[in-house]
């Protein structure tokens, strides 16, 4: 029961994260952000090489960078399989 309410409590902290980020953009950027928006997307060719682009440049910075924090937890990924398999007598 406690991992749910953690769970839980971590998606709602991620999630309210990410609204107030997004609400520090767009009192930042508002109008800039507005006006390059509306630019980029007076012309549709333009606007559909920005979206690819865009959209690219997301996708590529999505994946997880080989970094210290993916050393860290793939050592302990293993140890609660290895804890999960003998808790259940084959390991």
């Amino acid at each position: 029961m406690t991992i749910l309410i953690a769970l839980f409590g971590g998606i709602a902290l991620l999630l309210y994260g990410i609204r107030l980020s997004g609400e520090a953009l767009q009192r930042v950027l508002g109008v800039r952000l507005k006006s390059l928006l509306t630019g980029l997307s007076r012309y549709r060719l333009l606007a559909v090489a920005s979206g690819t682009s865009l959209t690219q440049t997301a996708i590529f910075n999505a994946r997880p960078p080989p970094g210290s924090a993916t050393r860290m937890q793939t050592p302990g990924f293993a140890e609660f399989s290895r804890r999960r398999r003998a808790a259940r007598g084959r390991g």
